[in-house]
This record gives structure tokens, sequence and C-alpha cells, in this order.
């Protein structure tokens, strides 16, 4: 009977309660949007800032030529987690020759045991000689299965001479 009354009530003044009901979602609304901005978004973009190994890397943009003890210096700090005395982007153009199918103009990326980015992406990180990590769109491109070997033609311009190493790694 109350509920009755009361909806008869709200039915009589629909222009007023339709008012009320609209002012309550103009301020509840915009609260809600920010809420879920700072505790969602925000927070996934900073754990992301603050943990991804990609987004912690500091990478030398220029050629630089850093001698030994600096290099034993920054992996001996306690701040660093990780240090390749490589550069990360190599000036070189890298191929794949699987079976006959070539990929060229591929990134070819330096690694070592302990390496935050093949830990990030679920790799032991560790490596034979004669071994690399390849990307799954990669390997669906070419059907390289794991333990399969491919042929790597690493080409570079070094004092305007074209100079190409092949190797072959599984």
């Amino acid at each position: 009977m109350i509920f009755t009354l009361a909806f008869k009530s709200l039915w009589f003044e629909k222009l007023v309660s339709f008012c009320i009901f609209a002012s309550l979602c103009s301020v509840i609304a915009p609260l809600m949007f920010l809420f879920s901005l700072k505790y969602g978004i925000i927070s996934t973009l900073e754990h992301d800032l603050k943990s991804s190994p990609l987004k912690l890397e500091i990478k030398m943009m220029t050629g630089y030529k850093l001698d030994e003890n600096f290099i034993n210096q920054v992996k001996n700090d306690s701040k660093v987690q990780f240090c390749l005395p490589l550069t990360r982007s190599l000036s070189a153009t890298a191929d794949i020759n699987y079976k006959g199918k070539i990929k060229t103009s591929l990134s070819a990326l330096p690694t070592e045991s302990g390496d935050p980015i093949a830990k990030a992406s679920n790799l032991d990180g560790v490596l034979k000689e004669n071994e690399a990590y390849l990307s799954q769109t990669l390997c669906d491109d070419l059907k390289i299965k794991t333990g399969d070997t491919f042929l790597l033609v690493i080409s570079r311009i070094v004092d305007s001479k074209d100079k190409t190493a092949l190797l072959s790694l599984r």
C-alpha cells in the first residue's frame, strides 16, 4: 500500500520527479567516471609504468663509447636490476631464412641470463650460444617450431662497406 501511494505521488508530479532524477544522475555520473579513472585506468597505468621492464629500460640514443669501469659500476649498483653492456638497438638489419621463406628487416635484441624483458615474456632467459627467441607472430608466419634451425643474416654498412654475417640458430 505504501509503495502504491509513493508511485502514484511520483507519477502525479512526473515532471518534478524527472528533474530530480536527472539532477541526481548529472551529479553522480561524473563522480563515478572520475572514481573509475582514478582507481581503474590511472592506477593500471601507474602500475605498468613502475613495473614494466620495457618502461624502466634506459637506452642510449647516440653513439657513446663507455669504458668497462662504468659498466661494472652500473652492474654493482643496488638500484640496477639488469645491465647489458651492448646496445639494445643494433644499427643493423636482421633477416631470417627458414626453408626458403625469408623475413627481412627484423629487430635483433641481445639478451643475457636474468633479462627482465625475457622474464616478463615468461621466458627463462637461459640461451646457449646458437639459440634465439623468436616472436610468436614470426614463428606463425614462417611455420617455425621450437627446436627448428633457421639462418639469421645480419647486414651492416661499416666505413661505406657492406658487411654480412650468417648464423645458424635454433
